[in-house]
């Protein structure tokens, strides 16, 4: 049967002022957000509550059927869908002409996204799916939730507060990308300061001659491999020259934008690092039968099942800051 790679994408919960006053717009200021009560009366079907928000152009409704809470593992896990009434797909049968899916008016299409909520750590983990709510969706969702969960149960806040997500930074992740066996893109973006920092630790030195005699101030820079075939790369040494010249420059604020595409073999799915703020992500391999859905507890089970390296990573992380 066919195997399919599921990513997640790794944040910390945190709440922060709505507003701020005029005088304090420039602070940044943000609490570890424990979402534990939150969820536990979410978990009650009885609890009323209304889940249905509209996210922009979308309405996304959090589907309490999916709820888990995994006393073993001390995690919450839950789906959100993404109603999608435009762009309705066709059926086709093999030698006939298409036809269309007609909805009912209470009908979606439904496209839905895993979260994970590990309240050791006040972390989130979100499943990376191009066609459901991607994290600021996922952060305006919960915010907008938490909301009219505070006024059901008779709370009032002194001071408006929406709910943050931050992405994990691992800069461990470097290592990662330069031991990868398949890099399908590279791109560069920066100043002429980036480009002169670059050529100073032996890297891209055409590059910043040619914005001095140019006169130019910033410089963008893809070499990628096309449509090549899955295997196929860009020349491994070059990248990797790449990769330790961005990594030998020391002044941080000089160092220009570079993200990687790549494999880490060829069984991997291809991923996208930005080498300044490498986000902590990991991925599950879920065996997916032809014509038939992914189980939710499926999905939590695999998760599951690779979550000790990703967490001790967490761990490691949280730590340090």
């Amino acid at each position: 049967m066919p195997r399919k790679y599921v990513r997640f994408n790794y944040f910390t919960t945190n709440l922060t002022p709505l507003d701020l006053p005029v005088e304090m717009a420039e602070r940044n200021i943000a609490a570890a957000y424990d979402m534990t009560e939150f969820l536990d009366y979410i978990s009650i079907r009885r609890n009323p509550l209304d889940v249905v928000v509209n996210v922009g152009e979308y309405i996304a409704e959090l589907d309490r059927d999916t709820f888990i809470y995994d006393a073993q593992n001390n995690l919450y896990s839950f789906q959100i869908s993404k109603l999608r009434e435009t762009n309705i797909p066709s059926i086709k049968r093999i030698g006939n002409p298409k036809a269309d899916l007609n909805l009912n008016p209470d009908e979606y299409i439904g496209e839905f996204v895993t979260v994970v909520y590990d309240p050791t750590f006040y972390t989130i983990s979100i499943q990376s799916n191009l066609y459901s709510l991607n994290a600021d969706q996922v952060m305006y969702f919960l915010t907008e939730l938490r909301w009219r969960y505070l006024a059901g149960i008779g709370e009032q806040e002194p001071l408006a507060l929406r709910v943050v997500l931050n992405p994990i930074i691992d800069l461990g992740k470097v290592n990662m990308v330069e031991t990868a066996e398949i890099y399908r893109k590279i791109v560069i973006k920066g100043s002429d300061v980036a480009a002169e920092a670059l050529a100073q630790t032996g890297t891209l030195n055409e590059v910043s001659d040619l914005i001095g005699r140019a006169q130019g101030i910033n410089f963008e820079l893809t070499l990628s491999i096309g449509q090549a075939a899955k295997e196929e790369s860009l020349d491994s040494q070059t990248i990797q020259e790449i990769i330790g010249g961005f990594r030998d420059i020391q002044v941080v604020e000089e160092r220009p934008k570079v993200e990687v595409t790549m494999r880490e073999d060829i069984e991997s799915p291809l991923e996208i690092v930005n080498l300044l703020a490498p986000k902590l992500t990991n991925k599950i391999s879920l065996v997916v039968e032809n014509r038939r859905g992914i189980g939710f507890e499926y999905i939590h089970d695999m998760f599951v099942e690779s979550y000790n390296i990703p967490q001790e990573t967490i761990a490691r992380i949280l730590r340090e800051v």
